[in-house]
């Protein structure tokens, strides 16, 4: 297995103008489970086999393209997907005093896009607390299948709650999920807790010829990064030229590259979700601010700063009404896709004057320290959101 990657590596780098890849913030491991047969008396851990260990966009999709779709695995397999150096175990050090946030889904098709959103909000570092996840893992079975996002610190419910709170919003999923608990095996275990060693009994070895076909789509792969012509990551560079922040444009949206590939329409709308995400967070940041500034604040910069609160909740509201409209939209030509253009251009500038508006009422009330820290985090707040704009302005009712 290291010799693959060794080759897939040196590969990427090529030579002749080959364009260089696109890092990731960390990197992260693929891992196959596979459970169909268990073998008496194995292990824990046993059958858990590291695939590759990537740290690039183009790595990362031609991986997934290839292989890690969970409609293509057998029942009864686990894919993982955990930071580099963190083993998919409650053995291991950085999971053991954590837990896991859990979705259930029934259909296949929606399982694939569950996974693959929660691998992109990963990699492109979507949680604000991504520092506290471990990874994912997803398992297929005959009769319902799973999502399981792992945490390192079960005992933090706040940023927990944080964590399960944004990844329904990622996944865009409306019912309920659930937190478990992890318990350290050399603990005294509650009678409900039991339930997380009595799945780690089970445990089997891959099958050789699973195990083949991975290695062979990943040979296959070390060629494609290298030589296939890089177009989605060329379409994503050369549409944010029309942008008034180019370079901060393609570091946001590159990650998205082969999900939208060619499409100007949902390029648009993968740059309004980054910026319902940022002014998510920006709104957070400022309430935490707020909250712990307490009475320090004079009256006339907390009223500022409740202001800059509310303006930058509208803002995020308006852009992911925004989303949602980009959703409804059809096909252009269609009658009702100039109407839902008008409403997201509309809903897009009304959240730019929302942050707009949260600045003039700092920049009136609000100390130096208070302003100076809030600003910097709306200012990129509005550039994306001014990006994201001008991309939106780029679709047409008539092409």
């Amino acid at each position: 297995m290291a010799e693959v990657g060794e080759t897939m590596a040196a590969s990427s780098g090529g030579e002749g103008g080959v364009e260089a890849p696109h890092r990731l913030e960390r990197k992260w491991t693929f891992w196959f489970d596979n459970q169909s047969k268990p073998k008496q008396g194995a292990a824990w851990g046993s059958a858990l086999r590291k695939v590759y260990t990537f740290d690039t966009v183009e790595e990362f999709w031609c991986l997934y393209d290839q292989i890690f779709r969970p409609s293509k695995l057998p029942a009864n397999t686990d894919f993982h997907c955990f930071k580099s150096g963190i083993e998919p175990k409650w053995e291991d050090p950085e999971c053991a005093n954590g837990g896991k946030w859990t979705v259930t889904c029934n259909r296949k098709a929606t399982l694939d896009t569950l996974w693959l959103e929660t691998l992109m909000a990963l990699i492109g570092e979507q949680f604000e607390e991504s520092e506290e996840i471990c990874g994912i893992v997803v398992s297929v079975r005959q009769r319902q299948d799973k999502l399981a996002l792992w945490t390192k610190a079960a005992s933090n419910e706040a940023v927990q709650m944080s964590i399960g709170r944004k990844w329904k919003e990622i996944i865009d999923f409306n019912e309920k999920i659930v937190y478990s608990f992890h318990v350290h095996p050399f603990t005294t275990l509650k009678p409900q807790e039991s339930v997380y060693h009595r799945r780690g009994n089970c445990q089997a070895t891959m099958k050789p010829s699973i195990l083949a076909f991975v290695l062979l789509i990943i040979a296959i792969c070390s060629g494609v990064v290298a030589a296939a012509a890089r177009s989605p990551a060329e379409f994503v560079r050369e549409s944010c030229m029309v942008t008034q922040y180019p370079a901060l444009c393609e570091q946001c949206l590159v990650a998205y590259a082969q999900a939208v590939h060619l499409s100007k329409h949902e390029l648009a709308r993968a740059a309004l979700s980054v910026s319902a995400d940022r002014a998510g967070s920006a709104s957070a940041f400022v309430r935490r601010m707020s909250a712990g500034g307490g009475k320090s604040l004079r009256s006339r910069e907390a009223g500022a700063v409740r202001d800059c609160i509310g303006t930058m909740q509208d803002s995020e509201d308006r852009l992911r009404r925004s989303v949602r409209e980009m959703r409804r939209m059809g096909r252009p030509r269609s009658p009702r896709f100039a109407w839902h253009l008008s409403n997201v251009r509309t809903w897009v500038s009304a959240s730019l004057t929302d942050e707009t508006t949260c600045l003039d009422g700092l920049s009136q009330y609000a100390s130096p320290a208070v302003r100076a820290a809030i600003r910097k985090k709306v200012l990129e707040v509005s550039q994306v959101t001014s990006n994201a704009l001008a991309l939106v302005n780029q679709l047409s009712p008539r092409n």
